[in-house]
C-alpha cells in the first residue's frame, strides 16, 4: 500500500511540473510573437520623388474664351493634390508640379462647380508642343525647362483644350478683330458692307445666334473653314462679332464669329522641316515642324526682327492645331 501511494505521489508530481513547464513556454512565446514595441509603431509618410518638377504657371478660359476669375486647377499625381486659384485675370501658378504623366486634373469655376476634367500630361525631353485631344491635354518640355506658361480652356463639352504653351510667357493680345485685316493694324482692310471671304482660325469654334457669347449656338468651325463676312462688325465689350454665311454638310447657314477667330489671309508653307517658334525670334522654343504646303492663317500684321518679318500664324500638322511664329521668308502665297 505504501508503495502504491508512493507511486501515486511521484505520477502527481511530473504531472504538475509539465504543466507549469508548458504554462511558461506558451507565455513566453506570446512575448516573442507580439512585442509591444511593434504594436503602436506607425509608418511615416514620405513625399513621392519625382525625377522632374516644375513651375505651372496658367491662364483659364472658359468655353467663350473669357479668364474664369477665382477659378482653380487641381492636379492630383498618386495621394498627391497640387492646386492654385486664379487671380482676376485666370491666371494662377502650381509650383514643384511633376513633369509626368496622366495626372487626373480638373478646373473648376469660383463657386466650385467643375467647367473640366481631363488627362494632364508634362513629357520632358522633347520640343516644346502641345496636343489637345478631348479629354487629354498633353505638353512636350525640353529637359532644361522649369516654367511653362499655357493658356487652358474649358469646352463645352467639359473637356480641355491647350490654346498657347510658352517658355517665356503670356503674350499680350491686341483687341480681337479679323486676324490678317485686323481693326487698326497697319496695312490692314476691315470687312466693309460688301461680303468678304473670310477663314476660321481655330478648331471648335462657335458660330453664335447673335452677336454675343451668351446666345444660342448655332454650330461649331473647324480651322480652314472658309466663310463669308456680310457687315462691318457688332462691338461686345473688348471683341468685336461679325455676321457670316458658310456651307456645313451641304446646307447655307448663317450666324455670329468673333472676330478673332477669323483671318483674312492664308498662306502655305514654303519647303519641308519649316520650325514654328513659341515668339518672334530663332531664340524662341520650337512648337512644331512644318511640311510643305501646310496652310497657314495669319493672326497679326507681323513683327519686325532686322531684315525679317515674322508672322504668328496657326495650322495643323499631322492633325494637331499649332500655333506660333514663322519667319516670312519661309512662307509662300
Amino acid at each position: 500500500m505504501k508503495k502504491f501511494l508512493a507511486v501515486l505521489v511521484a505520477v502527481i508530481m511530473i504531472f504538475s511540473i509539465m504543466s507549469i513547464g508548458c504554462g511558461k513556454s506558451k507565455d513566453s512565446q506570446q512575448g516573442e510573437d507580439v512585442p509591444e514595441a511593434s504594436v503602436s509603431a506607425e509608418p511615416t509618410p514620405t513625399k513621392t520623388p519625382y525625377d522632374k518638377t516644375v513651375t505651372f504657371t496658367v491662364m483659364l478660359k472658359d468655353s467663350s474664351d473669357a479668364p474664369i476669375s477665382g477659378g482653380q486647377l487641381t492636379v492630383t499625381v498618386g495621394a498627391e493634390t497640387f492646386s492654385g486659384t486664379a487671380d482676376s485675370e485666370g491666371k494662377l501658378s502650381i509650383d514643384g508640379l511633376p513633369a509626368t504623366q496622366r495626372m487626373t486634373s480638373k478646373i473648376t469655376d469660383s463657386s466650385g462647380t467643375q467647367k473640366a476634367g481631363f488627362l494632364l500630361s508634362l513629357w520632358p525631353g522633347y520640343d516644346l508642343e502641345s496636343y489637345s485631344n478631348e479629354d487629354y491635354v498633353s505638353i512636350d518640355i525640353e529637359s532644361s525647362t522649369t516654367t511653362v506658361y499655357a493658356v487652358l480652356k474649358a469646352t463645352e463639352d467639359g473637356f480641355a483644350q491647350c490654346d498657347y504653351v510658352s517658355v517665356d510667357g503670356f503674350k499680350e493680345e491686341t483687341t480681337p478683330g479679323p486676324s490678317g485685316s485686323a481693326q487698326g493694324g497697319e496695312g490692314s482692310q476691315a470687312p466693309s458692307g460688301t461680303a468678304s471671304t473670310m477663314y476660321v482660325n481655330s478648331s471648335g469654334v462657335n458660330v453664335r445666334s447673335e452677336a454675343n457669347a451668351t446666345s444660342n449656338k448655332v454650330t461649331s468651325l473647324n480651322i480652314g473653314t472658309e466663310v463669308t463676312v456680310t457687315d462691318n462688325g457688332t462691338p461686345d465689350g473688348n471683341n468685336t462679332w461679325y455676321a457670316v454665311t458658310f456651307t456645313q454638310s451641304g446646307s447655307e447657314k448663317s450666324g455670329y464669329i468673333r472676330g478673332d477667330f477669323l483671318s483674312a489671309k492664308v498662306m502655305k508653307v514654303a519647303k519641308d522641316g519649316v520650325n514654328l517658334r513659341s515668339s518672334a525670334t530663332t531664340s524662341s522654343s520650337v512648337v512644331g515642324k512644318l511640311s510643305k504646303g501646310t496652310n497657314l492663317y495669319l493672326l497679326d500684321e507681323g513683327t519686325k526682327d532686322g531684315e525679317y518679318t515674322w508672322y504668328k500664324i496657326s495650322c495643323v500638322q499631322n492633325g494637331k492645331s499649332l500655333k506660333g511664329y514663322i519667319r516670312d521668308d519661309l512662307i509662300e502665297n
